[in-house]
C-alpha cells in the first residue's frame, strides 16, 4: 500500500508510487485565486491554464512545443502548432494568421478545400487550381439565387464599359450635344445581335441626298478674310456653298475669292469666270467676265449698311479634284441677291472654275472684299451625299 504524506510546510501532496485517484461523489473543483493552473511532469512545467479577465488561456511552458488534440485511437485530428497556425486532421488543413489576414489552407499539395451541408452535400469547392466552384443552384446573392449559366456569365468576360456607358443603353432621358462626323459610330440591332457601324453607312442607307457639315466660318467684326481650308477632300465630289449677310467694311465694295490648294491661296492667273448682275431697281443688266484673272468676282459695289443684310448666295461646287488631262481642278457655279449703290438691289448669276497648271486638288476657299474688310458674316460649306 502507497504512503500518503501531506507536506503542510511546503503545500504538498506526497504520494511515494503509483497513481493518485480523487474519487468524490461530486465534482472535482481546483480553484486558485493566483489564476494560474499548471500541469507538471517530473518537475517540469508543461501546461498552464490561466484566467485573462475570464478568458481561459490554454498554454504550453515548453518552447517551440504544440498543443495536440487525439481520438480515443490516438489519432491526431487538430494542432495548435508553434508556429501560431492551426491545423486539422492530421496537418491536412491549415489556419493560420498574416498580417491580420486569416489564413485557411490545404498542408497537402494538389488538394481542394470542400464545403458541405449535414447530409455531405458539398456547395463550393475551392479546387486545387485556385478555382471556386459552386453549385448553380447553391449560388445567390443578397438571398436571390442566380440563375445564370457560365456561359451566360462568361458574355461579361471582356467587357470595359463604365456604368455610365451601360446606362445610356438602359433607356435614360438625358439628351446630349455631341456634333455628329463622318468615323463615328452607331449602335445597330442586327436581328437581335447588337453591331457598330458608321454614320456613313447609315446615311448611305437611308438614301436620298444628304448635307453633311464640312467647314464653318462666323464673321462678327472687322476681318481681312474668310478662309475655309480642308473643306473639300475625295469623300465627296458635291459640295454646297452658303453664304449668309456678308458685309463690307468699306461701302460699295466688290467680293471676290480665290481657292486655297493644301494651306495656299492660289492667285495665278488660272481663273476663268462670268457672272450676270440684274438691277432690280433700274431693270438694267451687266455682266464681269475673264478668261484668265487671279482671282473670281462674285459681286460689286455691296452696301456696308447691316440693315441692308450684305452679299448672299448659295454655291454649287460640281467638281474639286485635280484631272492629269484637263486640268480643271475647281467647277462651280451659283446664285446670289444684295444690295448695292444707293439701295438698288441687284441678283446675278455666276459660274467658273480654276484650272490649276500643277494639277492639284483644292482643299479649301478664301473670301474676301477688294478694297477693305469683312464687317460681320458666315460662310457654311457641306458636302453632299447623292444615292
Amino acid at each position: 500500500m502507497a504512503n500518503i504524506e501531506l507536506d503542510g510546510a511546503n503545500k504538498k501532496i506526497k504520494v511515494d508510487s503509483g497513481d493518485l485517484t480523487f474519487d468524490v461523489p461530486g465534482d472535482i473543483i481546483l480553484d486558485a485565486d493566483g489564476a494560474d493552473l499548471v500541469f507538471a511532469d517530473g518537475g517540469t512545467n508543461i501546461l498552464k491554464i490561466t484566467n485573462s479577465s475570464s478568458d481561459v488561456v490554454l498554454q504550453p511552458q515548453v518552447d517551440a512545443k504544440d498543443i495536440i488534440f487525439k481520438q480515443y485511437d490516438g489519432t491526431e485530428v487538430a494542432k495548435i502548432d508553434d508556429d501560431g497556425s492551426f491545423k486539422v486532421a492530421n496537418s491536412t488543413l491549415g489556419i493560420s494568421q498574416s498580417s491580420s489576414d486569416v489564413i485557411i489552407k490545404p498542408l497537402t499539395d494538389a488538394k481542394d478545400i470542400i464545403f458541405q451541408q449535414y447530409d455531405g452535400t458539398a456547395v463550393a469547392t475551392v479546387e486545387d487550381n485556385g478555382t471556386l466552384n459552386i453549385p448553380a443552384s447553391k449560388l445567390a446573392i443578397g438571398g436571390t439565387a442566380v440563375t445564370s449559366t457560365a456561359a451566360e456569365l462568361n458574355i461579361l468576360d471582356g467587357v470595359t464599359a463604365t456604368a455610365a456607358e451601360i446606362n445610356l443603353i438602359d433607356g435614360g432621358t438625358a439628351r446630349g450635344t455631341t456634333a455628329i462626323a463622318d468615323g463615328d459610330g452607331v449602335l445597330i440591332n442586327d436581328a437581335g445581335t447588337m453591331r457598330q457601324t458608321t454614320v456613313e453607312t447609315l446615311k448611305t442607307y437611308i438614301g436620298g441626298a444628304g448635307l453633311v457639315q464640312t467647314g464653318r466660318t462666323i464673321i462678327s467684326s472687322d476681318t481681312a478674310g474668310i478662309y475655309l481650308d480642308d473643306i473639300f477632300s475625295t469623300t465627296y465630289t458635291n459640295y454646297i456653298v452658303l453664304i449668309r449677310n456678308m458685309t463690307p467694311v468699306s461701302d460699295e465694295d466688290d467680293f471676290r475669292f480665290r481657292v486655297n490648294v493644301s494651306g495656299t491661296q492660289k492667285s495665278t492667273s488660272e481663273y476663268i469666270y462670268m457672272t450676270e448682275f440684274l438691277d432690280t431697281g433700274g431693270g438694267s443688266q451687266g455682266h464681269e467676265s475673264s478668261a484668265s484673272d487671279t482671282e473670281i468676282k462674285l459681286a460689286h459695289d455691296v452696301d456696308n449698311e447691316s440693315w441692308k443684310g450684305g452679299y448672299n448666295a448659295i454655291m454649287h461646287v460640281s467638281t474639286h479634284l485635280s484631272d492629269a488631262s484637263n486640268r480643271a481642278a475647281f467647277v462651280m457655279s451659283g446664285t446670289a441677291s444684295y444690295i448695292g449703290d444707293s439701295g438698288i438691289g441687284y441678283v446675278s448669276h455666276f459660274g467658273g472654275n480654276y484650272a490649276d497648271s500643277d494639277r492639284a486638288a483644292v482643299t479649301g476657299l478664301d473670301f474676301y472684299y477688294n478694297s477693305g474688310s469683312i464687317a460681320r458674316g458666315e460662310i457654311t460649306c457641306y458636302g453632299v451625299t447623292i444615292v
